[in-house]
């Protein structure tokens, strides 16, 4: 275990090959190895104030996932409106798990339970709890969520997890999926259209100069990622209830995101629409699991490099 940085306590999970480092309060990885290679985007940490949640290497999304257009939607014939809970963001984005305080339950050398209690309020009108579970089980990471609704009515959901791998110039993804979301320009959907063309990722494709920031429909539960500098590869699978995923790409940034979601962006307005956007309703005391799991393989076994 490692000792306090500033006001963020910082513990390591280290098995197999992995190391991993988690910072309890704010529920979130700040670190992600294998091999002493970076997999995850390392959190550079700061003394004498609070992480910003977007510096993490990967947080859960809950209760909903990305944006919600205005903070507003309606849900069982009433007006919900939630306020903008991130700086620069007009939208209120990633729920409130992300920015929320988070308790250690238990520990060990390679494994960590975490809870979250929200009670309602403004920003998200309904009562749940979250429970994150993160192991280290030989080749593969595994985090674990699970979302209770402790509220007194029904409460729509959607749970989803936002890592940041490191080094798009040198990685290649693959991914096979039915369709993607072209936003708009505050990021959220416009025109849904069948996957093709630059956006397909099925036979893999080198991220090196590319920019998306898209949510996929259809996704297969499946991705692989390699990277030309180490070795091996990641495989990440998720529950089949995981049938979105957004992808993202940052040069200036040095990283980029793959991140299994539950639904679509703004599925809270879109559900009116459409029967497809993944919005889930939890009755009072109902739970719900999902699970995402990264697990390692020689990069020989997946990935061919093409230029």
């Amino acid at each position: 275990m490692s000792s306090a940085t500033g006001i963020l306590e910082v513990f390591e999970l280290a098995a197999d090959g992995w190391s991993l480092g988690l910072a309890p309060s704010s529920g979130a990885i700040v670190w992600c190895a294998y091999e002493q290679s970076e997999i995850l985007r390392r959190t550079k940490l700061q003394s004498n104030w609070r992480q910003d949640p977007f510096s993490f290497s990967c947080f859960p999304l809950a209760p909903y996932s990305n944006r919600i257009r205005d903070g507003r939607f309606e849900f069982d014939g009433k007006t919900v409106r939630i306020e903008p809970n991130a700086p620069g963001h007009a939208h209120p984005l990633h729920g409130t798990a992300w920015r929320g305080e988070w308790s250690l339950s238990s520990q060990s050398e390679n494994a960590a339970m975490l809870d979250y209690v929200h009670h309602a309020g403004k920003a998200w009108p309904w009562s749940f709890s979250l429970a994150q579970k993160i192991v280290i089980e030989n080749d593969a990471l595994s985090i674990r969520l699970m979302l209770r609704n402790t509220s007194g009515e029904a409460m729509p959901a959607g749970l989803g997890f936002h890592p940041y791998f490191s080094n798009p110039q040198a990685a290649r993804l693959r991914f096979a999926a039915e369709g993607l979301w072209l936003p708009d320009e505050a990021g959220l959907p416009e025109t849904w259209r069948a996957l093709g063309g630059e956006f397909d990722f099925s036979g893999g494709r080198s991220l090196k100069d590319v920019s998306i920031d898209h949510c996929f429909t259809g996704w297969r539960g499946k991705a692989q990622i390699g990277w030309r500098d180490r070795p091996f590869g990641v495989e990440i699978t998720a529950d089949p209830a995981m049938g979105f995923v957004v992808v993202y790409v940052s040069e200036e940034e040095d990283c980029f995101c793959f991140e299994p979601v539950s639904q679509m962006n703004d599925a809270l307005n879109w559900a009116n629409r459409r029967e497809d956007t993944g919005l889930r309703v939890l009755e009072p005391g109902e739970e719900w699991p999902v699970e995402m799991r990264m697990r390692v393989f020689k990069t020989a076994e997946k990935i061919k490099w093409e230029e």
